[in-house]
């Protein structure tokens, strides 16, 4: 289970101040008993030995409520997901993604506006941009690729297989993804960046680390509440690159960075050969998409 630290703490120093005050407390009161000789010095000792088998378990108890208020919002996805999983209908994946097709895809608006068809291929190794005008549809294909949006005519394939015949938790183990709508979890921005894991490869760290030009060793301690617009995206994107999965997309990666950390970001991710890399840009040059293995556009050319 996922445990945020802050409540933790919280607990944790409320205990020790109760076990402090409560011990004082039986101190002082013990010490004018003794003066007026209604209690004995051993008879005292013996009580506040005693209390531990009280205090004990209230503890235990505080900080198994802790556990679980800290982790609600976590545990509170986790189980939506599970819910709108029907597991007897879709198909175990574990697989490296190695090719993903989108073929003559249409995709169904709300106010009865179609867009498409799209076609596309896209194969592990090599570095795709998504480009195209907006309400050309660009977040539309990316939420059909992360399950959300299911909505269309036409059919999205992962190694052959209809997406739509996945299971998601296979599925969403093999892809890494950078939203326009960041979300990250109270805490510090390591946990963030690591998913709260106790085991944390230091050496993937490292290197990832190296993204953040612009920021002190301390900054990775800090509390994500305290971080701007920019830095928030670049945490999101950090952890995307420590997860690792076999396909790699990103909506709009760079919306909320300055020039330089875009271009450190982009030369990074230009130099993955080993994944699926797709990045939908909203703004570009030819310069820019020259340094991609290809182009994917939708709607009309640009």
């Amino acid at each position: 289970m996922f445990v945020l630290k802050k409540e933790k703490s919280i607990v944790t120093v409320s205990n020790d101040s109760f076990a402090w005050l409560l011990q004082i407390g039986m101190y002082v009161i013990g010490a004018i008993l003794i003066t007026q000789k209604s209690l004995f010095f051993a008879e005292l000792i013996a009580i506040t030995q005693a209390a531990g088998t009280i205090t004990t378990p209230i503890f235990w108890f505080s900080n198994t409520l802790a556990d679980i208020y800290s982790s609600k919002e976590i545990r509170q996805e986790m189980m939506e997901f599970l819910q709108s999983e029907d597991s007897q209908k879709r198909e175990d994946f574990h697989s490296v993604i190695d090719k993903v097709e989108m073929k003559n895809v249409t995709f169904l608006m709300e106010n009865k506006r179609e867009i498409g068809p799209n076609s596309f291929i896209l194969e592990k190794g090599n570095t795709y941009a998504m480009i195209g005008k907006n309400g050309s549809g660009k977040s539309t294909i990316y939420a059909a690729l992360m399950l959300a949006n299911n909505k269309y005519r036409g059919e999205i394939l992962i190694n052959g297989k209809n997406i739509q015949h996945l299971k998601k938790e296979g599925y969403f183990s093999q892809i890494s993804a950078v939203t326009q709508n960041i979300k990250l979890y109270n805490g510090s921005v390591i946990d963030n960046i690591t998913g709260f894991s106790s085991d944390v490869n230091e050496e993937k760290l490292r290197k990832i680390k190296k993204l953040f030009i612009n920021e002190q060793d301390d900054f990775f301690s800090k509390e994500i509440s305290s971080l701007s617009g920019g830095q928030k995206q670049m945490v999101s994107i950090a952890r995307a690159l420590y997860k690792d999965a076999s396909f790699l997309i990103m909506d709009e990666p760079f919306s909320a960075l300055d020039k330089v950390m875009e271009e450190v970001v982009l030369d990074y991710l230009l130099k993955i050969d080993d994944k699926i890399v797709l990045l939908s840009l909203h703004h570009y040059d030819q310069l820019v998409l020259d340094r991609f293995n290809d182009v994917v556009i939708i709607g009309e050319r640009l």
